[in-house]
């Protein structure tokens, strides 16, 4: 069983909340440390829950995606996406939820394997329900997810917007619709060139909502399937707009959006700023 005092030495131990502090070296020490933590927690036996034991993996996952190790995240997300076979249909989609361990299977050449898993997920969860609805939006988010590094394929990525509208035509009566349907035209825009500036104004009215505080560890699954803050989908949603309308050309526009974003409460953004040539916001 996983303890409140498990989590406080996993939340510390990685670092939760304070990476941008550390040098890379320090950051890539921390992460060694991390994937000792749990390799160790994982053998020792103590856990047993098959939810434990796939959080455990799933961290695994995590820190080789982090150390940018291809080939033991592959050895690992085989055993993980196994272990997800002997549960319910919804945990198929853990192991493809994450854009970063995608990016890094496919830099050692796993592209195809991480598709798989995704397709085989797809298959098994035809239906959104309240099971599965948040967790399968960070998988369809993931899917559509493209690192100009790497190719994941037409077919992929067709696929996944099949079923990215998919799914939004199931959750049209969600509360998180809105976001889902932003962060979707977003990605939309930015792999395949979609037409159509999507309009912020109304969810920019929560960025300024204070977000959640959530007592599960980065990766747990009450944490990846649960509802994010009106706060958290603002701010999301609307750094993914702006960044895609940068993709795609339209700077003069992602400055409008950005300057009357934070006038609307939205963080000073430095990636966002840095690539539309400095701070649009005075």
């Amino acid at each position: 069983m996983i303890t409140e005092d498990f989590r406080r030495q996993a939340t510390e131990i990685r670092l939760c909340g304070q990476r941008n502090d550390y040098s890379a070296e320090e950051k890539r020490d921390a992460d060694k440390r991390a994937l000792e933590f749990f390799e160790n927690a994982l053998e020792s036996g103590e856990f047993t829950d098959s939810e434990d034991i796939a959080w455990l993996m799933w961290s695994i996952s995590d820190l080789y995606a982090l150390m940018r190790d291809s080939e033991n995240l592959y050895k690992n997300h085989i055993r993980f996406s196994e272990h997800l076979k002997t549960m319910s249909d919804p945990y198929l989609f853990w192991c493809v939820c994450d854009a970063t361990q995608k990016f890094t299977l496919q830099l050692g050449g796993y592209n195809e394997f991480w598709y798989d898993l995704y397709r085989y997920a797809c298959e098994k969860n035809k239906v959104v329900t309240c099971e599965n609805e948040y967790i399968a939006f960070e998988a369809h988010r993931a899917a559509l997810s493209r690192h100009k590094q790497f190719k994941c394929g037409t077919m992929n990525l067709n696929f996944a917007m099949n079923e990215s509208y998919r799914f939004l035509q199931q959750v049209k009566n969600s509360e998180q619709y809105e976001f889902y349907w932003l962060i979707n035209h977003s990605q939309l825009m930015t792999v395949f060139g979609a037409q159509g500036i999507p309009d912020i104004t109304n969810i920019c009215k929560d960025l300024s909502k204070p977000g959640t505080v959530s007592n599960y560890c980065c990766g747990e699954w009450q944490k990846l399937n649960a509802p994010r803050s009106a706060g958290n989908r603002a701010n999301v949603a609307v750094c993914a707009v702006i960044n895609a309308l940068i993709d795609t050309g339209c700077l003069r526009k992602a400055e409008d959006f950005y300057k009357y974003a934070t006038q609307k409460g939205l963080a000073h953004n430095a990636y966002i700023e840095k690539r539309i040539g400095g701070p649009k916001c005075h």
